[in-house]
């Protein structure tokens, strides 16, 4: 690309543009520490850390904890759900209300 550049931009270096992964040097070590911090969170919950190229070890790991088996849906133990819709509406509509009602008096 030949002639002026449009302001704030800039041209990039071959190398840059050959470095397509946006990982730079000093951004490995950091992706190192948090893989290591993932480690440590799943150790103390009771659980794995995966990487992300590892599905094949991800997937053995959830059919190890959930089994196979046909998948049925299950009704809720409640026996009746709640909406909560009209609640969450008298809420947000109480303040507003409030306000008015002083304006008047």
């Amino acid at each position: 690309m030949t002639g002026p550049m449009p302001r704030g931009s800039r041209r990039f270096t071959p190398a840059e543009l050959d470095d397509v992964s946006g990982i730079g040097p000093g951004d490995l070590a950091a992706e190192m520490g948090v893989a290591r911090e993932l480690e440590s969170l799943a150790a103390a919950t009771g659980g794995r850390a995966f990487d992300e190229a590892d599905l094949t070890g991800a997937e053995r790991q959830v059919h190890t904890d959930l089994g196979s088996g046909k998948a049925e849906a299950v009704a809720s133990e409640r026996g009746h759900r709640l909406p909560l819709a009209p609640y969450l509406a008298a809420v947000a509509i109480l303040p507003l209300g409030l306000l008015l009602w002083r304006r008047d008096r």
